[in-house]
């Protein structure tokens, strides 16, 4: 019982860090005004959607710094490192003037904070992963993997929340002046509760046990081969979860005259939905292994997003939107449940943290933080709305050549 309330505390940070990423792409139309108002609107919301890509590709530079930590210092005081980072820097976001009274110089600490953001993010959701899964029995590593995958989703959930709340109290000139700071407060504040119930964690069972026989053992280096290969399988769950959760309702409400309050419903209610959907993928995973189930997905990613935007028209219903959401999600899923045990599976304990931090970051900083600017800039560039699809295709390749290439290790570390 005190193990499972443990791996909770753990998955607290993965809340604090979707959270703090779903206010920022909800508010880029707000900060490209506010922060980035001396160019014309669409040039405002490409560069909030450039500085959201920039925040992502600063992870790995966490994910080197932060797995190093992990792997040399131990999994709880980093993993106490990052949330508090996080917490400051979204109180600092919470605080900064605009351009209006300090000019460029906004914009410039807008752009360091998020850099700052994403390096101490690039420390926190791997870290989470090697916490909970060397903290339970292997047998039940898929379920407790996507269990992790699950806080992730509680935390974009409770930001899509809080922003309906916020807004439904306020006029849309106040929300755009003062409301949306409120959102970034009520993340500080639980980001310092969650700070603090994670003090009270111990270090995780399997890096404890490391720690006693160290000194019997030949140190592993990390593996440059390992880290290659999980950059691969990043590129499928990646563009997917991002497409989704973070362009998607953008696309929606651009292109199928979808109001902005009906939207945060719609991410709320497959957030709900997606968590069950993971679940049930992780835990089939520990019943059939991710190999199969990851090869699936992958190549159902090939062709279902084209027909899926194909519907997303001016004249899509609610219900249709509302369907090629969930099937979205469904996709989405049913490669995030299975992954975070195949990587502990497929890494070395000793450089583990750092390992999975490296591949994972850098497959999720190129594939994922670059999916909404590549996806708008695509159907700028060529007028059609089914271009995006062409950029999940290119991505679900990438991940089919990597589980073919490496599906001998892949299925000899899950036996």
């Amino acid at each position: 019982m005190k193990t499972s309330r443990y791996q909770s505390y753990a998955a607290l940070g993965n809340i604090i860090e979707w959270y703090d990423f779903t206010l920022y792409v909800a508010f880029i139309p707000i900060f490209s005004q506010l922060y980035f108002s001396q160019v014309d609107p669409a040039t405002g919301i490409i560069i909030g959607y450039a500085v959201f890509a920039i925040s992502y590709l600063a992870r790995p530079i966490g994910s080197y710094f932060f797995g190093k930590m992990g792997d040399k210092l131990g999994r709880k005081a980093t993993l106490l490192l990052t949330i508090g980072l996080m917490t400051l820097t979204m109180l600092s976001i919470g605080y900064l003037p605009t351009a209006t009274h300090w000019g460029n110089s906004a914009a410039i600490l807008l752009i360091l904070l998020r850099l700052i953001q994403g390096i101490a993010a690039g420390g926190e959701v791997t870290g989470t992963f090697v916490y909970m899964l060397e903290s339970c029995t292997k047998e039940k590593r898929g379920f407790f993997g996507a269990l992790t995958w699950s806080f992730v989703s509680i935390g974009i959930l409770l930001g899509s929340l809080t922003i309906m709340l916020v807004q439904s109290m306020l006029s849309p000139m106040h929300f755009m002046l003062e409301g949306w700071r409120l959102c970034y407060f009520i993340g500080v504040a639980l980001g310092f509760l969650f700070f603090f119930i994670r003090l009270s964690m111990p270090e995780s069972i399997d890096y404890s046990q490391l720690k006693k026989r160290q000194n019997e053992q030949v140190k592993q280096k990390a593996s440059m081969q390992q880290i290659i290969m999980l950059i691969g399988l990043m590129a499928t769950p990646a563009s997917l979860f991002y497409f989704t959760f973070f362009y998607l309702p953008q696309y929606t409400q651009q292109y199928s005259n979808t109001n902005w309050p009906y939207i945060h419903i719609l991410v709320a209610i497959v957030q709900l939905l997606g968590i069950g959907m993971m679940l049930f993928f992780g835990q089939l995973s520990d019943k059939y292994k991710s190999y199969p189930i990851l090869l699936t997905s992958s190549i159902l990613s090939l062709i279902l997003p084209f027909g899926l935007l194909f519907v997303m028209n001016d004249n899509a219903h609610y219900f249709m939107i509302f369907c090629v959401f969930v099937l979205f999600t469904l996709l989405t899923m049913s490669y995030q449940g299975p992954l975070p045990s195949l990587m502990i599976k497929c890494t070395h304990i000793e450089t583990r943290y750092f390992t999975t931090a490296m591949g994972f970051n850098i497959g999720f900083a190129i594939f994922g933080g670059l999916a909404p600017l590549i996806s708008q800039l695509l159907i700028i560039q060529t007028g059609s709305l089914l271009s995006p699809a062409v950029y999940l295709l290119i991505c679900s390749l990438i991940t089919l050549a990597t589980l073919f290439y490496y599906r001998n290790t892949i299925k000899n570390n899950e036996k």
